[in-house]
């Protein structure tokens, strides 16, 4: 099965996919993950998986992908400093080093 990494700020370790979140919230992404394995996908949140075996990565709204410009690059340098790592992965800029640029979609 192939996979899918979906990137976004708040549903790491999988959690955008439980049915128990509150009102309904995760409904969207649970539908899209089914329809996906219907398809032959398998499509699993970004976290620290490396980037070698992935068709594509989905980064879910336009923040996930301005995450490390502006005011949020600051405060990422800082919560790096704090905490010794980065609070939030820089997957685009991962892909874009890698020269992966045609595996992208932005999923608003």
């Amino acid at each position: 099965m192939r996979t899918i990494l979906i990137h976004n700020l708040a549903g790491n370790n999988n959690r955008m996919f439980d049915p128990n979140a509150r009102d309904g919230y995760n409904d969207p992404a649970i539908y899209l993950r089914e329809r996906l394995h219907q398809l032959g996908y398998d499509l699993t949140t970004s976290d620290d998986n490396p980037l070698d075996n992935y068709e594509r990565v989905l980064f879910y709204d336009e923040i996930s992908v301005k995450t490390y410009s502006g005011w949020h690059g600051l405060a990422r340098k800082l919560k790096t400093r704090l905490l010794g790592r980065p609070l939030v992965r820089d997957l685009y800029g991962e892909f874009m080093r890698a020269g992966m640029e045609q595996r992208m979609v932005l999923f608003l």
